[in-house]
């Protein structure tokens, strides 16, 4: 009688174990049902936001911090992470939320070289974040970090399994210039003063863009190029990083002869760069988008003997734009 009780006991006890094992497991083992992952949140986040339209994310975010606000913009929290741990490519942030509807801003790569941003507290509302250029008296001559931004104006915390995505928009822009002789001369870099203006060093919660003044961005490298082998070109460039660009925006481009101080190209920066008819996609994107997608231009001045801007074309990306003063001030 004793050993057919232990058996049951056995049995019991077998079967006491699967359950609790299915239990422990139900969140990392069942694929298509998490319903007992009863108050997990994840957000995922992608940068496919971009000329390639891949998924940089990855390779390319180096921190992410997420703010999370209450439906009526009273700021809750902030989650950080860096590192490897956003290489991986299933990488998410667990909310652990209390249901309810919030508003999330995300910011990819505000480290603090770069971009600062003033601390949050329980009295901070959204419009208490934003994120500045770190300058000196509105001047930047860095290779920027890069700063990306996401946001979902609301998401329903329902306390049942959920995943959201945020998409990330690049808010950097590198400007590579060249200046070429037209003759084949070689060009000094020394020779010349390069420098973007912009009103573009504050940005709100909700990336549009907070009037701060004009800042100015000069070079953080400058040099000499030579191309070509039967007949070499000796070229002068200027790499500049830009806080973000808008369609709007009165940015100009600026080179001036260092000798007399002379201006030899003065050029409203937007203009130019939507002459390339946005790389092909004019009929398929905004100007905003196009500016938003777009991180890197290049743009080729041709100079005459008197190192002065021969304005019959430049190279914008690759395209030839041809130079019509009539509408373009």
């Amino acid at each position: 009688m004793n050993k057919q009780l232990q058996q049951i006991k056995n049995k019991i006890g077998f079967v006491a174990l699967l359950i609790t094992v299915s239990v422990l497991s139900a969140c990392s083992a069942v694929v298509d049902d998490k319903s007992d992952c009863q108050d997990e949140c994840r957000i995922h986040f992608k940068y496919d936001y971009n000329m390639k339209f891949a998924d940089a994310f990855a390779n390319e975010v180096k921190q992410v911090d997420l703010y999370v606000f209450d439906d009526k913009g009273n700021f809750v929290k902030k989650l950080t992470d860096k590192g490897n741990a956003l290489k991986n490519d299933d990488y998410y942030m667990k909310l652990n939320l209390s249901p309810g509807k919030y508003h999330l801003v995300a910011w990819g790569g505000l480290d603090g070289e770069s971009f600062s941003t003033d601390s949050l507290t329980s009295a901070s509302t959204l419009n208490d974040l934003k994120v500045a250029l770190k300058s000196t008296d509105q001047k930047s001559d860095k290779d920027l970090h890069p700063l990306w931004h996401g946001e979902i104006n609301e998401i329903n915390i329902t306390g049942t399994f959920q995943e959201q995505t945020i998409s990330l928009t690049k808010d950097t822009h590198r400007v590579r210039v060249v200046l070429q002789q037209i003759n084949g001369d070689a060009v000094d870099n020394k020779a010349f003063r390069f420098e973007i203006t912009d009103s573009n060093s504050l940005i709100s919660y909700d990336n549009s863009l907070i009037d701060n003044g004009t800042v100015t961005y000069s070079p953080y490298a400058t040099g000499q190029n030579t191309v070509g082998d039967v007949q070499p070109v000796t070229t002068a460039y200027a790499e500049m990083h830009t806080g973000r660009l808008m369609a709007d925006s009165k940015s100009r481009l600026r080179i001036y002869k260092v000798a007399d101080n002379s201006l030899i190209v003065d050029i409203p920066l937007i203009a130019y760069l939507m002459l390339t008819e946005m790389e092909g996609h004019k009929n398929s994107m905004t100007e905003q988008e196009y500016l938003d997608r777009q991180d890197e231009y290049s743009l080729v001045f041709f100079l005459d003997k008197n190192q002065s801007w021969l304005k019959v074309q430049i190279i914008v990306n690759g395209w030839t734009i041809r130079y019509n003063s009539s509408n373009l001030g």
